[in-house]
């Protein structure tokens, strides 16, 4: 089955490329390009319900089978949502080899992202490492009285599909609390 210049699309969001797939062996080659794209669409292939957002642009090739994809690409995400920390841009980098698919996020200018997930286990499993710059911690920590700003490190591993089992650890390098007027910084050694 080979489908060339295919274009869906469904109120704004389009979808267009090229497609092959070879029956008799699952064989795959595909070239695809997407234009705002709710990410919701792709939960029922697995995507975890916990990432939200929409693709802004996005263009993804890949070749292989159909159980052992090879796939490249780069998307711009708005408002993507992981867990409710939300971001109002993300570039995204995406490659696989198999069932190991390789992330690099670049979440505005002060958190990146790399991670490896297996897509063949069950629940994801994957582990990651953030690098953050002055980065708002006191929302995700849900702290209301004081703002946390935070400089460093972490390592996480988990299931994807299980919140409850992520395990992490990291370091922070600087920090900064403000308590209405007061400001308590770290000092360096």
């Amino acid at each position: 089955i080979e489908v060339q210049q295919f274009s869906v699309r469904q109120g704004s969001a389009t979808i267009t490329g090229n497609a092959a797939l070879n029956q008799s062996n699952n064989a795959l080659k595909f070239d695809v390009r997407a234009n705002s794209v709710d990410m919701g669409l792709f939960h029922e292939m697995g995507l975890p319900q916990a990432v939200q957002g929409v693709i802004q642009q996005a263009s993804f090739r890949g070749d292989g089978t159909t159980t052992r994809p090879n796939v490249a690409g780069t998307a711009i995400v708005r408002n993507i949502s992981v867990y409710g920390e939300t971001f109002p841009e993300a570039r995204v980098n995406v490659s696989s080899t198999g069932s190991r698919v390789n992330v690099t996020m670049d979440a505005a200018r002060n958190l990146n992202l790399s991670a490896q997930i297996d897509t063949a286990a069950a629940g994801y499993p994957f582990t990651s490492r953030a690098a953050f710059t002055r980065y708002p911690l006191h929302e995700i920590a849900g702290i209301t009285e004081a703002t946390v700003v935070v400089t460093g490190n972490a390592d996480l591993d988990g299931l994807l599909t299980d919140r409850t089992r992520l395990r992490g650890n990291g370091s922070i390098q600087a920090a900064e609390v403000q308590i209405e007027d007061q400001v308590l910084r770290t000092a360096a050694p």
